[in-house]
């Protein structure tokens, strides 16, 4: 058993670790694997049996646990090297939708990454502007129906909506309520994160 311990040590940490990896690299968000645990579990089962049955090398505990912070570094990093991406292409492909009408004065612009479930990445973006709602409400309408974007019908608050590929625009009037800003211009991505980071949709 003084033999196995270090290949049980290490098949275990890899068990963990490898579908946490893998799960990271292609999702955006890590949510279900920590909602649905039979992923990790199945993992460390099977990373126990490869211990047991010898599949792993021989290694001692301190290069098992060299290996599983490792790839939990790679894990971290990779995470969070593709969040700064995709904050940067999210916003910039707000801000030029935002820049499309040029009498548009960008006051504030916010991020939010989403959570994987209800509440999908998305950029806020507060503007203000000397023309009235409707007039530029009127120009994207044109804008986005002359390149393939549909109007949605409002939900749950008065403005517009337009949507193509699962990407949503919604435009409010609301935002004096808020501070200086007329308006808020929010996209809502819905989509693949490698579409978003790689195919972003244009407005033109």
């Amino acid at each position: 058993m003084h033999t196995m311990a270090p290949r049980i040590v290490l098949g275990t940490l890899i068990g963990f670790a490898s579908p946490l990896l893998l799960f990271t690299i292609l999702f955006e968000h890590n949510t279900l694997f920590f909602l649905i645990p039979v992923l990790p579990i199945m993992g460390i089962v099977i990373g126990i049996l490869l211990g047991l049955f010898q599949k792993i090398p021989k290694l001692k505990v301190w290069i098992s646990l060299l290996l599983f912070t490792t790839t939990i570094g790679i894990t971290l990093g990779y995470s969070a090297i593709r969040q700064k991406m995709l904050k940067t292409a999210r916003e910039q492909f707000a801000i030029t939708l935002v820049h499309q009408y040029s009498n548009n004065k960008i006051i504030d612009v916010k991020y939010n990454p989403g959570n994987g479930l209800e509440t999908p990445p998305n950029v806020l973006i507060f503007v203000k502007s000397d023309d009235s709602f409707e007039e530029i409400a009127n120009f994207f309408e044109n804008s986005f129906q002359e390149n393939g974007w549909h109007s949605r019908k409002s939900g749950w608050f008065l403005g517009k909506e337009w949507e193509k590929q699962r990407t949503i625009v919604y435009y409010n009037n609301r935002a004096k309520e808020m501070g200086e800003a007329d308006f808020w211009m929010s996209v809502d991505f819905n989509n693949y994160w490698l579409r978003d980071l790689f195919h972003p949709l244009h407005l033109s």
